[in-house]
């Protein structure tokens, strides 16, 4: 299962930071660049097609609408800045044209860049910080990305943002996007690596789930209704199906957290 995570999607000048002991996250993406650090051990960061294991001093770049996963297999001590894409225009430019083949890259000879990225608050000193992470990232080789599929995707992303609330399917999809619909199915499949109502259904148990946080006290049964699900049956089968548990013991396991 992958998730889109529209809250880290790119707004000027957004920038969140996260800190982590042994970080293990699934499949997810979102239209900003995000950047690993690890303090301690080593984590298995899955980009896409590609696994990377990065180790104690290294760094490694995700560029934006990249899926990606974290596994952690012993201990890992990771600190994770997610930022727009406006802290480096020029570079996303390139970005939506090429890839690294080699994604991840040392950063123990500069030891307080890491400091620099957890506090720094001034934008002209944040942005040098971090075209020098796009720099060492440049270094590798270079491999086109597919302009096309990335705009079509973003335009898939966008419509289920916009539509979730409703009944939608593959075909409406394809006739709002005017394309053809055994094309539009074959590329989701092959980019997300799931069919378009498995994607929708873990789109919609995740808003749900994110209500269920904002508020403790409306029925789960309108937070279904409220994201799209027409059937309570259908909706339980696909919360067991992805969260492992039912709505009841999920929202109790929020309310004891």
């Amino acid at each position: 299962m992958i998730t889109y995570e529209k809250h880290h999607s790119s707004s000027l000048d957004y920038i969140y930071r996260q800190y982590d002991t042994n970080l293990n996250f699934g499949s997810h993406f979102h239209d900003s660049f995000e950047f690993i650090y690890v303090f301690e051990g080593e984590i298995l960061v899955s980009i896409e097609k590609e696994k990377y294991l990065i180790k104690k001093g290294q760094g490694l770049l995700i560029l934006p609408n990249q899926i990606h996963s974290y596994s952690t297999s012993d201990a890992s001590k990771t600190f994770i800045l997610i930022f727009a894409s406006s802290y480096v225009a020029k570079f996303y430019k390139q970005s939506l044209k090429f890839y690294s083949a080699n994604p991840y890259f040392s950063l123990e000879k500069v030891p307080n860049i890491i400091d620099l990225l957890e506090k720094e608050e001034d934008p002209y000193l944040l942005k040098s910080i971090l075209y020098y992470i796009v720099y060492k990232y440049t270094q590798g080789n270079k491999i086109p990305r597919d302009e096309k599929y990335n705009t079509l995707m973003q335009h898939v992303l966008n419509y289920v943002e916009e539509n979730y609330q409703h009944e939608i399917t593959l075909k409406t999809l394809s006739k709002s996007l005017g394309y053809d619909y055994h094309y539009l199915s074959g590329i989701i499949n092959d980019g997300l690596n799931s069919n378009f109502l498995s994607f929708l259904n873990e789109y919609r148990i995740n808003k749900i789930c994110e209500l269920m946080m904002d508020d403790p006290l409306t029925p789960i049964s309108d937070l279904a209704f409220s994201c799209g699900y027409t059937s309570l049956r259908t909706f339980n089968r696909n919360f067991i199906a992805i969260k492992k548990m039912t709505p009841r013991k999920y929202r109790q396991n929020l309310i004891k957290e």
